[in-house]
């Protein structure tokens, strides 16, 4: 009896624990959506041109971000395929419930707790290992892309905030190769390093790492041909967000000025939550560029990540609670009928 009292304490602990970790996520995410219509201004602009016939390009730009995510889900299930078979709509799932954490965790770190709360608990380290390889492949994606179209446009901005805007593309450049070759050589980089004269501890870890990092170079190309679609998707979002606002998204200054919003959000290691006030500050700085008022700049970016972020991650946090129902009555019922002492 004594013991059936302490598993369940133990399992009420867990419990607790784990609807405080998904309390505290909600919370956070519900005062930042609090917070952003606390912009007045943002809120009588999205009034005025919900009411407009323009609410077909928001529509656009909604019915999007299921494929945004989707191909997310594409990658990571590409990645874990040769360690466990994950269904199209599990890996959906599991990538939402990933976003539900990640989303309130710096550099959004919390989506490896997240995956791996919705996978076989044996399969880790391969989460972790394929998660860490698709993220690498977005944010070399963000970063090539930025490099290629943003380097003219955003010269003048630059120079505002840094010495030399040719010395900080130079240390993009290098920063996109080095990434680059950590991408396509992880593997190859873990197990030279195992073979070091290091201690035991870091040898075995750089080994176990090297054998559950991807080494097929078709399938890392394939995965960052699907970031880059996936950053294709973005692109067109956004731009169809400008349009529903009314902002002429014709010429090229918009195209490169959006790419370098994106390059500089890459680089800004907060949480989402609470990059948003950040985000937006870049938003306004770029935009003035090319004459879009400060007021349509916060709303594009505000409604961006409404729409992309927040409404996935709520998704994700009931995806969370479900399943962690599910896995609390399986983890409950092993103790009360495994147990040898029941």
């Amino acid at each position: 009896m004594n013991l059936r009292v302490l598993y369940t304490l133990s399992e009420h602990s867990k419990s607790g624990l784990r609807y405080g970790l998904f309390a505290t996520a909600a919370m956070l995410m519900a005062y930042q959506i609090y917070s952003v219509h606390l912009h007045e201004d943002s809120r009588h602009v999205w009034q005025y041109q919900f009411s407009t016939k323009h609410i077909i390009l928001f529509s656009l730009s909604l019915m999007l971000v299921p494929v945004n995510w989707f191909l997310e889900s594409l990658k990571w299930r590409l990645l874990m395929q040769p360690f466990i078979k994950i269904y199209p709509g599990e890996a959906f799932r599991t990538v939402l419930a990933g976003l539900a954490l990640g989303i309130v965790t710096p550099s959004r770190i919390g989506e490896y707790a997240g995956r791996i709360l919705l996978t076989p608990m044996l399969k880790s380290r391969e989460v972790i290992s394929s998660t860490f390889a698709s993220s690498l492949a977005q944010n070399i994606t963000h970063i090539t892309v930025g490099i290629l179209l943003a380097f003219v446009s955003l010269n003048e901005l630059l120079s505002h905030l840094f010495i030399s805007p040719f010395f900080f593309f130079i240390g993009m450049c290098l920063q996109c190769a080095v990434m680059m070759a950590l991408y396509f050589y992880f593997s190859k980089a873990t197990y030279f390093l195992g073979n070091l004269n290091i201690p035991d501890k870091l040898k075995r870890l750089f080994l176990k790492t090297s054998d559950i990092y991807p080494e097929d170079f078709r399938l890392l190309l394939k995965i960052w041909l699907i970031s880059a679609l996936r950053y294709s998707v973005y692109f067109i979002q956004y731009l169809l967000i400008l349009s529903f606002l009314e902002i002429d998204v014709k010429s090229w200054e918009v195209v490169s000025h959006l790419a370098g919003i994106f390059l500089i959000q890459t680089l800004i290691p907060l949480p989402a939550f609470l990059s948003i006030p950040a985000r937006g500050e870049v938003a306004v700085l770029v935009w003035q560029n090319v004459g879009i008022h400060a007021v349509h700049a916060l709303t594009a970016t505000y409604t961006i990540w409404l729409i992309n972020l927040v409404i996935p991650a709520i998704a994700g946090l009931l995806i969370l609670i479900k399943s962690m129902k599910t896995l609390s009555k399986n983890e409950k019922n092993i103790v009360y009928q495994n147990h040898p002492f029941s």
